[in-house]
């Protein structure tokens, strides 16, 4: 029962974070032009990531067993997709992970913070689905 509300805590927490770093993103490509596809890309995962986080974090509160696995499923890919997703496009892997882990600017506090806190909901997440009771 504390892992499985340990673990709706965490995806809360990384859903506001998530949050965080879209509305970061918007605020600082506020230009009149369209946002670039990579602002577009972020914005758009930012909140459609939280929306899922959360609606996994409410089964894995009602301590139900496939709402914690979704959880941990859900937050292990958010991680490695923040730490591949770039690379794909052709940024080179030191450029990232320092700004993925480097906590420069607001976006990267946020989307660092991010990706550590969905790495501890994974982890707390398995936990409290292997260790649920029938």
């Amino acid at each position: 029962m504390v892992g499985s509300v340990l673990a709706g805590l965490l995806a809360l927490l990384a859903a506001g974070l998530l949050v965080w770093f879209a509305v970061a993103d918007m605020l600082a490509n506020s230009t009149p032009e369209p946002w670039p596809d990579v602002v577009r890309m972020n914005v758009i995962g930012g909140f459609t990531a939280a929306g899922l986080l959360v609606i996994a974090a409410v089964f894995t509160f009602a301590r139900m067993v496939a709402g914690a696995w979704t959880l941990g499923v859900a937050s292990l890919f958010f991680v490695i997709m923040n730490i591949i997703a770039p690379l794909l496009r052709g940024e080179s892997v030191s450029a990232h992970l320092s700004f993925l882990f480097g906590f420069h600017k607001t976006t990267g506090v946020a989307i660092g913070l991010a990706t550590i806190v969905c790495a501890l909901t994974a982890i707390v997440a398995a936990v409290a689905a292997v260790a649920k009771q029938p």
